[in-house]
């Protein structure tokens, strides 16, 4: 019978993996920020929001393919990019080996449907930042290889095609140029200014240093409006995006 985790291990495990990671970020000068849900709890909580069971990390996205050469001996863990023909899903992943969960359905869990229940531990999501060019004719670029790419994903996938995805990648590898303008993911068209990676701070995240963009309130203005704000009880259950976490 699988054992549960409690809370205090799940986000013991997840600090454990998240200090791995940046410490291999630094090591390999890639530099990175918290952001989203846990940039809100380093800022708001001064480490996990209390009802998170996450991690969230954010690099430029002309770094994502180093990844893949530095984080494929990551001890204990599976490093899942678009670079595996089996992962489709445009946010790269640590999983953690020693552990599974009972993932909510989400669209990106359905549509990564068969890793889920066999191969997903607990997750240090890593977002790829790309730059909207402040350049027309780059900007016209951008958006062509942007189209092009998440389509030929989304056709890879139908068609469970290994060559159609390596053109898809090869398109995300010119998406990711590093133009001049300002940073924005595929998780809404929100632009946060091309200093974001720049003069970062570092943050103390239970007990552990962390970086941060030098003004974080800015930036989780533009993404939560009113951050400050507790939210309600149905809010926090739809922000969960674990039903339970277990030892293998």
């Amino acid at each position: 019978m699988a054992i549960k985790l409690t809370k205090e291990e799940t986000r013991k495990k997840l600090l454990d993996m998240a200090v791995l990671i940046t410490d291999l970020l630094d090591e390999n000068d890639i530099p990175y920020i918290l952001v989203y849900g846990t940039l809100l709890g380093a800022v708001r909580h001064k480490g996990f929001i209390p009802w998170d069971d996450d991690f969230d990390i954010a690099i430029p996205a002309r770094y994502q393919y180093k990844l893949n050469k530095i984080f494929t001996s990551l001890s204990g863990c599976n490093f899942y990019s678009q670079k595996n023909h089996n992962y489709y899903d445009w946010v790269m992943r640590v999983s953690d080996q020693k552990t599974k969960v009972d993932a909510k359905e989400t669209e990106w869990e359905l549509y990564n449907h068969t890793m889920i229940n066999n191969d997903l531990g607990l997750c240090i999501d890593i977002y790829p930042f790309y730059i909207r060019p402040q350049n027309r004719f780059a900007r016209l670029l951008h958006s062509f290889f942007t189209k092009s790419s998440a389509y030929l994903h989304k056709l890879s996938f139908v068609l469970k095609s290994k060559f159609i995805k390596s053109i898809a990648c090869n398109l995300e590898r010119l998406r990711a140029v590093n133009f001049q303008g300002s940073y924005y993911t595929n998780a809404g068209k929100i632009y946060y200014g091309k200093q974001l990676f720049d003069d970062l701070k570092t943050c103390n995240f239970d007990g552990f240093n962390f970086k941060i963009p030098n003004n974080p309130e800015d930036f989780l203005v533009k993404r939560y409006g009113d951050w400050e704000k507790i939210p309600t009880k149905e809010e926090i259950q739809q922000a969960v995006h674990y039903e339970d976490v277990y030892w293998r």
